[in-house]
């Protein structure tokens, strides 16, 4: 179904904003998570059932979440890097 295809790799898509972020490599990491709140956020426009919206929604805020954290370490690190 088209839900199917808007959600496929999104597990693998988080499992590695997470690996990366573990591991410091905090810009690749933001690129996995933006493409999954990116990924979710076309899902959102094809929901109909306002539970399952209220689900992922409430799934989105929470990597939103988790997407600002890595971002404020990135952050933070580049200014360690600056002369």
């Amino acid at each position: 179904t088209q839900d199917t295809a808007l959600l496929a790799g999104l597990s693998e898509q988080m499992q590695m904003a997470r690996e990366n972020a573990l591991l410091g490599n905090y810009d690749a990491s933001l690129v996995f998570f933006d493409g999954v709140l990116a990924q979710i956020q076309r899902y959102l426009k094809t929901v109909e059932d306002p539970f399952v919206r209220s689900q992922w929604q409430q799934a989105k805020e929470e990597l939103t979440g988790e997407f600002r954290i890595v971002k404020e370490i990135s952050q933070e690190l580049s200014r360690f890097r600056e002369p």
